[in-house]
């Protein structure tokens, strides 16, 4: 049987994308159970190359485009959720070892003082302390909540909106208890 050059390379064309389908969708699988289990630097990379895979895939297909790029939004918002997570885990750690320096500092300042004098002001700077992280973490919630907005993620916006609020409102009332004491 002879074939012609058209035929060959059509069906080399076709074994490259069985392929490539192939393995996009074992990768797949392969992220999404790192996710799920909570492997969040494995699965963020599983993701990217899902994606990268997605992208090449998008260039040869014709006929399950929608499917593929419906995918493709998919594995794309939670590789930003992933994203952000990993982002608010790092400067939450930050700031608490912030916090928690300053409460260490303060303390080993208060030590020269009054016995008394020093447990009233060590519980008044832990308290600072304590409304300076929910300060820091309701300004953190309200950057998330403009970045997701601007991206289009208006549900996940509104958490986000709705945490920074509930996060300065506690923050407020607890320097209001502080100066009325």
């Amino acid at each position: 049987m002879v074939y012609s050059e058209d035929s060959l390379c059509q069906s080399t064309l076709e074994q490259h994308h069985d392929q490539l389908l192939t393995k996009c969708y074992l990768l797949a699988c392969d992220a999404v159970a790192l996710d799920r289990q909570g492997s969040v630097d494995a699965a963020t990379e599983g993701y990217r190359k899902v994606i990268k895979m997605c992208h090449e895939l998008l260039d040869m297909e014709q006929t399950h485009r929608d499917e593929l790029e419906q995918k493709l939004d998919k594995y794309v918002h939670r590789l930003d959720q992933l994203s952000r997570l990993q982002q608010a885990s790092v400067y939450t750690k930050k700031t608490l070892s912030d916090a928690q320096e300053n409460i260490k500092a303060d303390a080993a300042t208060n030590n020269n003082n009054n016995k008394s004098e020093e447990s009233e002001e060590e519980s008044e700077e832990e308290w600072e302390a304590d409304i300076r992280f929910s300060l820091a973490k309701a300004q953190f919630a309200m950057d998330q909540a403009e970045v997701n907005e601007k991206k289009g993620f208006t549900e996940e916006a509104l958490d986000y909106y709705s945490d920074a609020a509930e996060l300065f409102l506690s923050s407020y009332r607890g320097t209001c208890v502080m100066n009325i004491l």
